[in-house]
């Protein structure tokens, strides 16, 4: 809903500030918080969590397109969406740079009032969009994930299965006992596999760099803390993880805590919310 979305706006020019917060405030009713420079900004951000931000790009000491930067390089704030804006910077290389920086908009000034809102709606739809097939592609993942894990358990009853064929057929069979014994290695090769090498290649397809960014912020997980937090990331509950590792609920509820202790996460913290951050 739109009470929910949180816009902060930018602009060191405090009368030009006022006439963007009284477009929103006669068409919609998103919450509005203002800045008068990149530096109170970027105070703002950490304290809240932001929808988009439409910032002014010619400002002193630090522009629009440092903004962008800032926020890109900051974990927390480097997937909320940027709308440009400026009134001088209007050349095509100047659009260029603001979309090769990070921008996902740019309006030029004086501001329509209804082209701003119409594209202020349009990036949250989108946005909408984009969530909604993400949570399709983890939910194929995890029927992925389980198919996988599935088919191994079928293979090394299988393989069990053959070895016990092996040890009971007399060795006066030696076609039979070759050609099982082939088919045995062959399984044996198949086992050592890891399954988890293609979960992984669909999970990084779906959030790319997520591991690397994760070993990188909280170095010391284990293999299988790494799997939980992919599991968190997109967002299964503890039952589902049982049910894709055949594992009990309670294991896995026990595995969570574990992990939000090596996160450092207080009660407070919510372990889905900081894994989705990264």
């Amino acid at each position: 809903m739109e009470n929910n979305k949180n816009i902060l706006l930018i602009d060191d020019d405090a009368e030009a500030l006022k006439v963007v917060v009284s477009i929103f405030e006669k068409n919609t009713t998103y919450n509005i918080y203002q800045a008068l420079s990149v530096d109170y900004a970027l105070k703002i951000s950490n304290s809240r969590q932001l929808d988009l931000v439409i910032s002014d790009w010619e400002m002193p000491k630090k522009s629009g397109i440092d903004l962008i930067e800032s926020f890109k390089k900051n974990e927390k704030t480097r997937k909320i969406p940027i709308i440009i804006v400026s009134g001088v910077l209007v050349k095509p290389e100047d659009l260029e740079l603001a979309f090769d920086t990070g921008a996902i908009d740019y309006l030029r000034k004086p501001i329509e009032p209804i082209e701003l809102i119409s594209r202020v709606k349009s990036i949250f739809k989108i946005k909408e969009y984009q969530d909604a097939l993400i949570e399709q592609k983890n939910n194929e993942l995890a029927l992925h994930a389980l198919y996988l894990l599935e088919n191994k358990k079928k293979q090394v009853s299988f393989f069990e299965n053959l070895q016990e064929i092996v040890k009971k057929i007399s060795l006066g069979k030696t076609q039979a006992f070759c050609f099982i014994e082939k088919i045995t290695l062959e399984m044996r090769g198949n086992l050592k596999r890891d399954v988890w090498a293609d979960f992984e290649f669909y999970f990084n397809q779906m959030h790319p760099d997520f591991t690397k960014r994760l070993s990188k912020k909280i170095p010391g997980l284990s293999a299988s803390e790494i799997r939980l937090c992919g599991f968190i990331r997109m967002n299964m509950s503890s039952q589902s993880i049982a049910n894709v590792l055949h594992n009990n609920v309670n294991s896995v509820k026990t595995a969570r805590t574990r992990l939000r202790t090596k996160l450092k996460l207080t009660r407070k913290d919510n372990l889905t919310a900081f894994i989705s951050s990264i």
